[in-house]
């Protein structure tokens, strides 16, 4: 029977925030300024309107993902795929070394590793190649006919989608949740920290630190 020990991306192992991160790496990288600063205008007005309390967190989120993926409009898979690539070159210096700990830690007593997040799925491939996960689970980009297809949408991964998406993973696959290991930092995280038996919050928000004193749950 697998154990698994789940972490999360952002906020978790990753210690920025991916999209300002992507926003900076566009500009060093000297992709088209003209795109990005079209495109950071309509994630801000958004952002106003999450801190005055009309789009919640989560929705807001939903959209500035959505939004950010305006940026690629004249790029083909590769093309997008090699930005991301690039991108995440140096990436590990924000990686948090506790949780790199834990990962070699829980690697070491026979974990299977699986690193789900709302993130894209092509920027998680590159940023985590070199760390041994068996299973990488994000948000995967609408491409069609090589480019991103704006009309069909795509299904962020966070939420209960995230406890969803793992389970679909494993679902022909025996797993001894009881004693797997998630490790995550939003209060938003709760449904994949609920799912095992030794939940840890890495950082955490308000809310998870609260609800992880409640449970009695380790907090790094």
């Amino acid at each position: 029977m697998k154990k698994l020990a789940i972490f999360d991306f952002d906020g978790t192992l990753f210690m920025e925030l991916t999209i300002p991160y992507l926003f900076d790496k566009w500009t060093i990288l000297s992709y088209p300024r003209q795109s990005a600063s079209m495109v950071k205008g309509i994630i801000m007005k958004d952002y106003f309107l999450n801190k005055i309390g009309i789009l919640s967190k989560k929705k807001f989120r939903d959209k500035a993902a959505a939004d950010f993926l305006k940026l690629f409009k004249d790029m083909s898979k590769d093309e997008i795929n090699e930005f991301f690539e690039k991108a995440c070159e140096g990436i590990e210096n924000y990686f948090n070394r506790d949780v790199l700990d834990e990962i070699e830690k829980a690697k070491k007593e026979g974990y299977e590793l699986v690193l789900v997040s709302g993130s894209f799925q092509p920027l998680l491939n590159s940023a985590i190649k070199n760390l041994g996960f068996s299973k990488v689970i994000g948000t995967k980009l609408p491409f069609k006919n090589d480019r991103i297809d704006f009309k069909k949408g795509f299904k962020l991964i966070n939420g209960v989608e995230k406890k969803n998406a793992v389970m679909k993973e494993y679902e022909n696959v025996e797993v001894d949740y009881k004693n797997s290991r998630a490790f995550a930092d939003s209060y938003y995280d709760e449904f994949i920290l609920k799912l095992t038996g030794n939940p840890v919050a890495v950082a955490p928000d308000d809310q998870l630190r609260k609800m992880a004193e409640e449970e009695g749950w380790r907090i790094i």
